[in-house]
């Protein structure tokens, strides 16, 4: 008979107890790292000769060259949530087999957009840019250092650098 200060865990071996409270985490596990895997798989970069985009649940990445791009559309919306206001900027590339690419987001965007620019300039990509609201245009102030203000401003007015 089993003493009230053994209690019934006291039966098991070190290791079931070890296994009995690392069980679930073991399942949670297995069950979440093909989406970690592909979530961390997912991105964009900017190259001299093109963008190079790896999407949610591929294993390849797919680099497309400048003359590939067959439009630019930019835009700016300004969303109101529980949390105050989001501001969403997008400098979307279509490319020809009608993948497409969000840049604004993209490592050292606004350091790269002059060579971005240049590129779609030489291959006469078409642009398409929506006019900018002035909410818009104050809330760039509150969420980015002067120095990238004109740059910013220049991309969303005319979607080039010059």
């Amino acid at each position: 008979m089993m003493s009230v200060k053994q209690g019934w865990r006291s039966t098991w071996s070190f290791r079931e107890q070890i296994f009995f409270l690392l069980k679930p985490l073991l399942i949670f596990s297995i069950i979440s790292a093909p989406f970690l895997f592909f979530s961390l798989n997912n991105y964009s970069y900017v190259t001299q000769g093109g963008v190079c985009l790896n999407k949610f649940f591929t294993f390849h990445e797919q680099c497309y060259s400048w003359k590939e791009v067959s439009k630019v559309s930019v835009f700016s919306e300004l969303d109101s949530t529980s949390h105050g206001d989001v501001l969403d900027l997008r400098y979307i590339l279509y490319f020809n087999d009608g993948e497409k690419a969000d840049l604004w987001n993209t490592k050292d965007f606004l350091n790269q957009i002059t060579r971005i620019d240049q590129a779609l300039v030489f291959y006469n990509v078409p642009f398409e840019v929506a006019p900018v609201d002035d909410e818009v245009l104050r809330e760039l102030d509150s969420q980015f250092p002067p120095e990238d203000l004109e740059t910013i401003r220049k991309i969303l007015r005319i979607g080039r650098m010059y």
